[in-house]
């Protein structure tokens, strides 16, 4: 399993557990929209992430394999 990167990490607790934009999270975490979705597809092809569309919009829900993920993250983090 890889390290995730800051970046990725960074979008990563910044996705609530209700549904997300991606361009909400754009906005959260600082990150340029081209980034953000390079990261999700990515999360996405490991089972971290569900990607929806919502007309032109990108909605992007954690599954509970990134829940575990961010849960263990949050805890790094706090030391």
């Amino acid at each position: 399993m890889e390290i995730p990167t800051i970046t990725a990490t960074k979008i990563l607790l910044a996705i609530d557990s209700k549904a997300n934009y991606s361009g909400a999270l754009c906005r959260k975490t600082g990150v340029t929209w081209g980034a953000v979705i390079k990261i999700l597809n990515n999360f996405e092809e490991k089972g971290i992430v569900k990607q929806f569309k919502d007309g032109r919009k990108k909605l992007v829900q954690i599954t509970k394999k990134g829940e575990r993920l961010k849960y263990l993250l949050q805890g790094v983090i706090e030391l």
